[in-house]
């Protein structure tokens, strides 16, 4: 990261510190960045500097036709794979494990298992979704980041925040009247918004437009907090528009954990029959 931006982090952070220690009154200093600055930081942010992360995480799901809560271990290994339980009314009801190709789960009170490729979990929300979306969404992490994308910095009312664009503000503005002409649209179809605070700059959302599919992908990062010097999330929402539904979706962490190694544990019994069957 550019060393000027670094001292700007690094001074800002302490002051936020200090601030909502000693003193409620104080007024935050936004944090002037160009371009590159910003750019810089943002593929700083999208580094994986840990290989093994390990939550409990109450899920909170909600659709037109569906209103549910659970709760689920994860473990993960970066870059490779994930793994838990799926719990609820504290009896576990599943275990589950995804990789970069396929993932896999077993359903304890219908004593069955299922396998299936992992764009399986795209056919069930209704958007295609790729293991780096999930993997990064869960550790807090920016999504979609191409180190050569020239990201534009725009500008929008709420000055809470400064923001990364993968295009010119000029084709946001089409997304938003809905005047985008899809076919004739030479640029590519998944537009991207970084969310950094401004005093801080933290990464507190990611927007997705998918005009072509009429979805948007919304990613709020509530809440942190900071474990062995990892900044890590704490709250997370989740919100997918497409024309027929919306799917809501918070995840609250707790004994969140880094580089404390936990092998993937996952069986089929072998009395378990396939659930497709």
């Amino acid at each position: 990261m550019n060393s000027r931006l670094n001292i700007i982090y690094l001074i800002c952070s302490l002051f936020i510190l200090f601030s909502c220690g000693n003193d409620k009154n104080l007024k935050l200093v936004d944090i002037k960045v160009n371009d590159k600055e910003l750019s810089e930081h943002l593929l700083e942010l999208n580094k994986h500097d840990f290989d093994f992360f390990y939550s409990k995480i109450y899920v909170d799901y909600k659709s037109s036709s569906v209103n549910q809560s659970f709760k689920s271990s994860l473990k993960m290994t970066v870059d490779s794979a994930f793994s838990g339980t799926i719990s609820y009314a504290s009896f576990i009801i599943a275990n589950f494990i995804a990789s970069q190709d396929s993932i896999k789960a077993v359903y304890k009170q219908n004593k069955c298992y299922f396998t299936e490729n992992f764009s399986y979990i795209s056919s069930i929300i209704g958007v295609e979704l790729e293991y780096e979306f999930l993997q990064s969404m869960l550790l807090g992490k920016p999504i979609g980041v191409d180190s050569t994308v020239k990201y534009k910095q725009i500008k929008e009312k709420d000055k809470a925040f400064h923001i990364l664009a993968s295009h010119k503000k000029r084709i946001y503005k089409k997304i938003e009247k809905e005047k985008m002409d899809v076919d004739n649209e030479k640029l590519d179809d998944i537009f991207i918004k970084y969310y950094f605070s401004a005093s801080s700059l933290a990464l507190k959302k990611i927007i997705f437009e998918v005009p072509s599919d009429s979805v948007s992908i919304a990613i709020n990062y509530v809440e942190s907090i900071v474990e062995a010097d990892y900044l890590l999330p704490d709250y997370t929402t989740l919100v997918i528009s497409m024309p027929k539904d919306t799917l809501s979706i918070g995840l609250s962490y707790s004994k969140q954990s880094v580089n404390n190694r936990r092998d993937h544990i996952f069986s089929v019994p072998d009395h378990y029959e396939n659930c497709n069957q």
